[in-house]
């Protein structure tokens, strides 16, 4: 995992909703980048497949899926209403 990388395995979550890995798609568990410079301050690696991914394109996954979820449960709020009129 190389020494560029630090602390124990951590997911990235927001609220209930956790990142998962896009290259392996199985881990939800990350290492946070030890670099202090950009563009790479923000890296986390990934603790099964070992792929870097960026902090923010992890928190726009759970960002686009958590927008998904709320869509899916109007959609679902309409039909339920609709099916009551």
């Amino acid at each position: 995992m190389g020494s560029d990388f630090t602390g124990a395995p951590h997911e990235v979550r927001v609220g209930r909703v956790v990142a998962v890995c896009p290259s392996c798609r199985h881990s939800s568990l990350f290492l946070r980048a030890k670099r202090k410079r950009l563009p790479k301050a923000d890296s986390r690696i990934c603790a099964g497949c070992g792929a870097e991914h960026f902090y923010t394109a992890l928190l726009e996954q759970v960002t686009l899926r958590t927008i998904a979820d709320a869509e899916r449960a109007l959609d679902n709020a309409r039909s339920a209403r609709r099916n009551r009129s």
